[in-house]
């Protein structure tokens, strides 16, 4: 549900402070809003003190953006946010993963997409019909 609220709210934000409007200090307020959203929505044991760290740095960021107005603050800016996102939802694995992971999954999309009961994890019977696979169920009194 929260997921959910944050996109509506995001959708309701970024309506409301680009309709008809420049950039200008509008990108930082919505920076904000997403840090804040990604801060409520990450539980307390993954925010970790690297979290923490780019926390701050979208701080930095946000204001440098508010400041400056240019490419390099928006890149920052939107760098951090991804890095914060990613560090938040995934803690264990390596930032340098990333990219390397992002491009794999692009260009395995297309074979992917078309074998849809290996990354469902269903299965067609000979007769069209849908199974899903069994689940190995212990004893009641095991």
């Amino acid at each position: 549900m929260k997921k959910n609220l944050f996109f509506f709210t995001s959708v309701v934000a970024f309506v409301a402070l680009f309709y008809n409007q420049g950039p200008g200090l509008n990108i930082s307020f919505f920076g904000l809003i997403a840090w804040l959203f990604l801060f409520d929505t990450t539980p307390r044991v993954k925010r970790t003190p690297v979290f923490g760290l780019l926390s701050a740095t979208c701080f930095l960021s946000i204001g440098a953006f508010a400041w400056y107005g240019d490419f390099i603050s928006f890149a920052a800016l939107f760098l951090s946010l991804l890095l914060t996102g990613f560090k938040a939802r995934y803690p264990r694995l390596n930032v340098l993963v990333l990219p390397f992971n992002t491009a794999f999954n692009y260009a395995t999309f297309i074979f992917r997409v078309l074998t849809p009961q290996k990354w469902l994890g269903i299965r067609l019977s000979g007769n069209g019909i849908v199974k899903r696979p069994s689940v190995m169920r212990s004893s009641p009194g095991h």
